[in-house]
């Protein structure tokens, strides 16, 4: 079973709406077969037992390391403009850096379509993953 990054805005626009995104493409995500790790789970954390950004952050990227692929969700607001994520612009580099996958989605809606359409099931090529695994050995 592939592991699935999702990258999102969090903290501009709706944190809300930006938790909803990712549960909801979380789901989706899972319908498919992949398993989905959604960061921003740890908003309900925070509410409990906040702790600094910059750490949460650090774990996160810890996990993004060991999944085989990163779907970033950009979305757009109300008036149509891009909301921006720092925090997923750098889990984007991470992921670059570390020869991970890095999917980009305009919607759940767009992730969902493209899911039908183009991947069906399990749809990351087994060749390319084999590939960037063996060069991570390498590299180690």
């Amino acid at each position: 079973m592939y592991k699935i990054y999702i990258a999102s805005p969090y903290t501009l626009g709706s944190q809300a709406q930006n938790v909803r995104r990712q549960i909801d493409a979380a789901n989706i995500l899972m319908d498919f077969g992949y398993a989905p790790y959604t960061p921003l789970l740890f908003h309900f954390q925070e509410l409990v037992h906040p702790r600094p950004e910059h750490e949460m952050l650090s774990l996160e990227l810890e996990y993004l390391k060991i999944c085989d692929a990163l779907f970033r969700i950009i979305p757009r607001d109300e008036n149509n403009n891009v909301i921006i994520s720092k925090g997923a612009d750098i889990e984007e580099q991470i992921a670059n850096n570390n020869l991970i996958p890095v999917y980009k989605f305009l919607s759940i809606d767009d992730l969902r379509d493209t899911l039908n359409s183009k991947f069906k099931k399990l749809a990351i090529d087994e060749q390319i993953l084999n590939t960037i695994k063996t060069k991570k050995l390498v590299e180690i």
